[in-house]
């Protein structure tokens, strides 16, 4: 158990010690770590590992509204994604993604809208596979 996480009351009788005059006063505090180590206890605390799943690549300003898109629907199969928030070259966006300890980059380019596909990048392996949405959603699900 944790204990007390917070505590407090009426103080009106420390204010007539300290200035001399009888005023209503009230206060109260909380135990950060104990109010985090309760959470905790609860499972309220999301275990690490649970972030941002995929990065969605923006290569160009076409690309935006593709990519935009692909991370919608990403999200609306409840798969935590961020959009790179510029145009960059893949390596630099790749380089984020690992930075930020996310596994997979999601590429939206010319290619990939003409095939109504998606490219998912692993950046454990390195590995790149063409995939419908759907199946990419399959496969994060999966790992």
């Amino acid at each position: 158990t944790v204990g007390s996480v917070g505590g407090g009351g009426r103080y009106d009788n420390l204010i007539n010690d300290l200035a001399g005059y009888q005023m209503p006063a009230v206060g109260f505090g909380i135990g950060f770590d104990r109010t985090v180590e309760a959470a905790d206890q609860l499972g309220l605390i999301p275990l690490e590992g649970q972030g941002t799943r995929i990065l969605v690549a923006v290569m160009s300003e076409t690309d935006v509204a593709g990519s935009l898109e692909v991370a919608q629907q990403l999200r609306a199969a409840g798969i935590s994604v961020e959009v790179y928030p510029a145009i960059d070259k893949l390596a630099k966006q790749f380089k984020l993604a690992d930075q930020k300890q996310i596994p997979y980059v999601v590429v939206v380019g010319e290619q990939e809208r003409a095939a109504q596909k998606v490219t998912l990048k692993t950046l454990a392996s390195g590995a790149q596979t063409l995939l419908s949405l759907e199946e990419c959603v399959e496969v994060i699900r999966k790992n």
